[in-house]
């Protein structure tokens, strides 16, 4: 069964919050002569809220409805469109490194931290590194440099090392160390498996311990094994012999 006071419409979802606007449609409705229930009903707000409202506007008046803003994450300024075009501008004709910024580790290269930087100098605020890196994509820029090793491998001086001899020797040296760590890896895996297919098919330690402690007569063949008490005498077979039972003292005249 559901629960009608999870399923109205007054607490199915949460409770919205109060603009002005909202706030002073509601006195105007309770000054029309309407009820709280109602009102509050209809704005989907306790009735204990309500009374709140109207207590706080007959002692304050208009200016405690008014509605003051939420506390949370600061939204990030953005630049205007003149400093967007100024930032455009600088990262086309300037190298990040010419301007001198304390961000020296990406070289010539602009991105979002150097860029971050330029804009606090320049325009005196702080920029969100996501408002930059929408900013540089929108523009077909990448938003962090490249790699300095790959950077290095695409020049024209790596290509032609890649060529010389020198590189050459290096590269066989590799494929032959390579080549006699895969032939050791195979061996010991050879090694692991033989020694496991020998330990499965050797006779357990449990067969050859029972076979040690069981006698062996003269002929070679083991003694006949005596049988139990119990299955001897058949004293807990079904229809086997029975001791008699015993009167215990004192059984002597007592009726059965």
């Amino acid at each position: 069964m559901r629960n009608p006071r999870i399923s109205s419409p007054q607490h199915s979802h949460r409770k919205p919050r109060l603009t002005t606007a909202d706030k002073i449609a509601l006195i105007k409705r309770l000054e029309a002569g309407e009820t709280r229930a109602v009102v509050a009903k209809d704005a989907r707000i306790s009735r204990q809220y309500v009374s709140l409202i109207w207590k706080a506007y007959q002692a304050q008046g208009e200016s405690a409805l008014v509605t003051s803003p939420r506390m949370g994450r600061k939204k990030s300024r953005e630049l205007n469109e003149e400093q967007v075009a100024e930032l455009f501008h600088l990262v086309q004709t300037q190298k990040a490194s010419d301007l001198k910024l304390s961000v020296h580790l990406y070289g010539d290269f602009w991105c979002v931290d150097t860029a971050r930087e330029w804009i606090q100098r320049r325009f005196h605020f702080l920029a969100s590194r996501r408002y930059l890196t929408e900013l540089f994509e929108g523009w077909g820029l990448p938003p962090m440099p490249p790699n300095p090793i790959e950077l290095e491998m695409s020049t024209p001086e790596f290509h032609a090392y890649l060529k010389s001899p020198i590189a050459q020797q290096i590269r066989e040296r590799e494929k032959a160390c390579y080549e006699q760590m895969n032939r050791e890896a195979e061996e010991r895996i050879r090694r692991l498996d033989q020694a496991f297919r020998d330990e499965m098919t050797a006779p357990s330690r449990l067969g050859d311990q029972a076979s040690a402690r069981q006698p062996v007569t003269a002929a070679g063949k083991s003694p006949t094994i005596r049988p139990p008490h119990s299955s001897r005498t058949g004293k807990h077979a079904k229809g086997g012999a029975r001791r008699p039972k015993t009167r215990r003292k004192g059984d002597k005249g007592r009726k059965r």
